[in-house]
């Protein structure tokens, strides 16, 4: 049997410092063989006790995991399932990164997320050439 702590959680799971609240200290046992991406444990009290809580810390395995689903296995015994979240469980090692950011000519202009300064030079010429098209009507060549 482990200890472990849960934790209600109502932050996005892209953040990285997330606010963990009503701490509970439990103690869990594995239902079968975990990697360290995900798994199920096994804990023993009431589902409507943990019903709401969603977050998990496993100090022997120094991670944190989000809870994906709550089973009552039999009366007091609940089944967790559970999955690594990789930002919280490194999140001194990624805090400490320093890194040149660069942006290519094909970034995408609605997201925000990541505000560089950019210029932007538009370019335009008409370039006059014999038609080889037997064509009737217009034909309009765009070359980037």
């Amino acid at each position: 049997m482990f200890k472990a702590f849960l934790y209600k959680c109502k932050d996005d799971r892209r953040k990285i410092n997330k606010t963990l609240e009503d701490e509970i200290e439990i103690g869990v046992s594995f239902n079968k063989s975990m990697d360290f991406s995900d798994g199920e444990l096994i804990l023993e009290g009431n589902i409507f006790t943990f019903a709401e809580y969603n977050y998990i810390y496993i100090p022997y395995f120094k991670r944190y995991f989000f809870v994906t689903g709550m089973v009552a296995v039999r009366n007091n015994l609940i089944k967790l399932n559970i999955e690594t979240d990789i930002l919280m469980t490194y999140k001194d090692s990624i805090v400490q990164i320093i890194a040149t950011s660069v942006r290519s000519n094909n970034y995408e202009p609605y997201n925000d997320a990541l505000e560089l300064p950019t210029e932007v030079r538009e370019h335009y010429s008409k370039i006059e050439f014999d038609n080889p098209f037997n064509e009737t009507g217009n034909i309009i060549l765009i070359t980037l």
